[in-house]
């Protein structure tokens, strides 16, 4: 019998402590056999699956991390087995974890690949938090669409011959100012949220929607021409149109323009658009004065104890009224606008106020009286209404300057505004109220009468109750 003996004290002893150092890292390192069974896993491997290190001998790789019942299509283990060179990757899981592996061929004597090293990290807060950078960096984070840079970006990068036609859709919302400054800037981003959307909806995957500016939208549709791009604004506005019963509608005016020629300036394209868009707006504004005045009563009938009836009993004594005096049309429309809008501001106002039966406390009155000045700040944002703000801010102020909010007296209180006056409170005197019973049309002109020279104009007090008792 012959024999050797080797002291192999120093391997045994490295290869402890390589294990040692392996099996402490917070990468997952796994080392497994040419078929992906598993052979030796350190301890952060097995914990990011909950289990024993024994539970995962023999096992592969790719059902326990990925689920899957194959090896990745991309797996970098594979990669490294074919080319015999050290490879890596990025895998997601099935549970939308991302990995970043990188293999290792182990190789034995005779330099034959006899298994695999796999080092692993978690990266996925990594590449969540790269999302959201990028994210940042070409979304509007309001409304989700692009954002100006991105837009002016791809402008550039779109602007090109394989690109013709392309089209620009400019969009301006309507009526935003008035959304915010009556029921807040939370209703406000509502209607952009609303309007993107619809925007997206009414267009293909690869067309560019932006959020050109603060009420502003811009569309990019390479190979578009012009009468795609009007079924697209067709689209919009069917949208908004349809987008259901609500105290503020969805409208946007969209104007468009279209690059055919290449010798045509881009820019000059968009600034067409822009300047269509403006010139659809100023077309419509009287039906978008119309719309801004139903929205208004809608929400004033919504929040308020007013009813339709009050404003149609209001409107048509103000028209019969205004007839008498002789008033020009212009000024009847104005007081027509005032019977509907003078109490705007109560929108404004808490409902437990509102509604409450009893009488109101020094604060409750408080906060009452200051409805004139909301509304008039509400008409005031809303350039269709513009022509009854004073009037609306002046419909509380008496004839012997005891009123609010100013305290104006006799003819310093506008005309309008003392006329729908008398007539709101002749109307509320003869109906039914939460607060109050209704009375007789004699004894409601009999207390106008009493308060001519002191609450009311006693000139229009003596005209409206001979119209009235006729």
């Amino acid at each position: 019998m012959a024999g050797t003996l080797r002291d192999i004290s120093d391997y045994k002893q490295s290869e402890l402590e390589m294990a040692a150092i392996l099996g402490a890292i917070s990468e997952h390192v796994v080392y497994q056999d040419l078929e992906h069974n598993i052979i030796w896993v350190n301890q952060a491997a097995a914990d990011s699956l909950g289990l024993e290190i024994p539970q995962l001998i023999g096992r592969k790789c790719y059902r326990l991390w990925h689920n899957l019942e194959m090896p990745c299509d991309n797996c970098p283990l594979t990669s490294a087995h074919n080319s015999g060179q050290p490879e890596s990757g990025i895998i997601t899981s099935p549970d939308g974890r991302v990995w970043n592996i990188k293999a290792y061929p182990v190789k034995g004597s005779s330099d034959e690949i006899t298994g695999m090293v796999e080092i692993t990290t978690d990266i996925t807060i990594q590449q969540q938090n790269q999302e959201k950078i990028r994210s940042l960096s070409i979304y509007d984070s309001l409304t989700g669409v692009y954002n100006r840079s991105f837009f002016e970006t791809e402008l550039k990068r779109l602007d090109r011959r394989d690109s013709l036609p392309i089209s620009i859709i400019m969009g301006d919302v309507n009526g935003l100012k008035l959304v915010n400054d009556s029921a807040g800037h939370e209703a406000g981003n509502e209607i952009l949220k609303c309007i993107s959307q619809y925007m997206r909806k009414a267009c293909r995957p690869d067309d560019i929607v932006a959020r050109w500016g603060g009420d502003e939208f811009v569309i990019l549709l390479p190979g578009t021409g012009q009468e795609n791009t009007a079924e697209i604004c067709d689209k919009i506005h069917h949208y908004c149109e349809e987008s259901g019963p609500g105290a503020f509608q969805p409208s946007i005016s969209l104007g468009s323009a279209t690059k055919i020629k290449p010798e045509q300036d881009i820019y000059s394209v968009l600034r067409q658009a822009e300047n269509n868009m403006f010139m659809t707006k100023l077309l419509k504004s009287q039906s978008q004065r119309n719309s801004v005045f139903s929205s208004l009563k809608a929400t004033l009938y919504e929040r308020t104890h007013e009813t339709i009836e009050h404003a149609q009993r209001m409107q048509a004594i103000a028209m019969k009224f205004g007839k008498h005096l002789g008033l020009p049309a212009h000024e009847i429309d104005r007081l027509i606008l005032l019977a509907n809008l003078h109490d705007i501001g109560k929108i404004a106002i808490s409902d437990d106020i509102l509604t409450k039966p009893g009488s109101l406390n020094h604060q409750e009155w408080e906060s009452i009286k200051k409805h004139p000045e909301i509304g008039y700040r509400i008409i005031l944002a809303t350039h269709e209404l513009i022509s009854i703000a004073d009037d609306i801010l002046a419909h509380h102020e008496k004839w012997d300057g005891s009123g609010y909010p100013r305290g104006l007296s006799q003819y310093s209180i506008p005309k309008l505004a003392r006329i729908i006056a008398i007539i709101d409170a002749y109307d509320v005197m003869t109906n039914n109220r939460p607060y109050k019973k209704a009375m007789s049309r004699e004894k409601a002109l009999l207390e106008l009468r009493k308060y001519a020279g002191t609450q009311f104009d006693p000139e229009l007090v003596e005209r409206f109750t001979k119209i009235m008792s006729e």
